[in-house]
């Protein structure tokens, strides 16, 4: 058996104690989202599908700028999109790559173009990586559409609900000969 130093052991306690925390913050992150939905629920239904929606595309497209940028960076490979687009970006550090490549995924997002950034991709993994967004973005969009025209015919159901309400008051108020000053 392979055992381990004290200094070995060591390592492992606090890389797990990193873990646990790391794992902490966001069950936190977590939290404070839940009650910010639950103040945004409180101050109406279409407010709160509005801003779920964003934070929900906004998630979806972090995650995949972060998934895009970590292939230009872990690659072995000199022909990544970094280096079609702006090879100066390398020099730049992390943070300029994960904002070109949030800028890709967001307007890959909306229009189904990358926004400037070479479409084609620089390698195999790239374009397979670009093909699963397309098909999940296509499948976001169909969300955020079916979302919105539901939104949109609950209101226009109310609306109609409301209008016909109040047909029948007027039908009432005529049938019992109410006076013209009460009428709607």
């Amino acid at each position: 058996h392979y055992l381990l130093s004290d200094d070995d052991v060591l390592t492992r306690r606090i890389v797990r104690l990193l873990k646990l925390l790391k794992l902490a913050r966001i069950t936190r992150c977590i939290n404070v989202f839940r009650s910010f939905l639950d103040h945004i629920r409180m101050i109406g239904h279409t407010f709160y599908v509005v801003v779920r929606l964003c934070m929900v595309t906004l998630a979806f497209a972090h995650i995949n700028a972060c998934l895009f940028s970590l292939i230009a960076i872990d690659t072995t490979q000199d022909d990544t999109w970094i280096d079609e687009w702006d090879p100066s970006l390398r020099e730049d550090g992390s943070i300029r790559i994960y904002l070109a490549s949030l800028y890709f995924t967001m307007c890959l997002l909306v229009s189904g173009e990358g926004g400037g950034i070479q479409s084609a991709p620089g390698n195999d993994l790239e374009m397979m990586v670009i093909m699963a967004m397309a098909v999940a973005f296509s499948m976001i969009y169909l969300y955020v559409v079916a979302t919105l025209t539901a939104l949109i015919t609950s209101m226009d159901m109310r609306n109609h609900l409301y209008r016909e309400n109040m047909d029948k008051v007027a039908i009432y108020l005529n049938s019992r000969s109410f006076s013209r000053s009460l009428h709607l």
